[in-house]
């Protein structure tokens, strides 16, 4: 994993370069368990960001809206 991930020249080892690196070495009989355990922590990592937050759904999606008009404002003021 760490090879492949040297290659794409990223610094941090990713999931995508675990599954790779099993496929590579023959170890596919494992593939099925670590994509689910992925999947898994996936899910565990968004709930707890929404729940650290302190913020409703609602207003984190209020919040996100006014970035993306801020940063199409910005954008289009480069633009002229």
């Amino acid at each position: 994993a760490n090879e492949i991930c040297e290659k794409e020249s990223k610094k941090t080892i990713a999931a995508e370069h675990v599954i790779t690196a099993l496929q590579t070495l023959g170890f596919e009989s494992y593939l099925e368990e670590v994509e689910e355990v992925f999947k898994e922590h996936k899910k565990t990592q968004k709930s707890t960001r929404l729940e650290n937050s302190g913020m409703s759904e609602e207003e984190l999606l209020r919040q996100q809206e006014l970035l993306f008009e801020q940063s199409r404002i910005k954008f289009q003021a480069q633009q002229q």
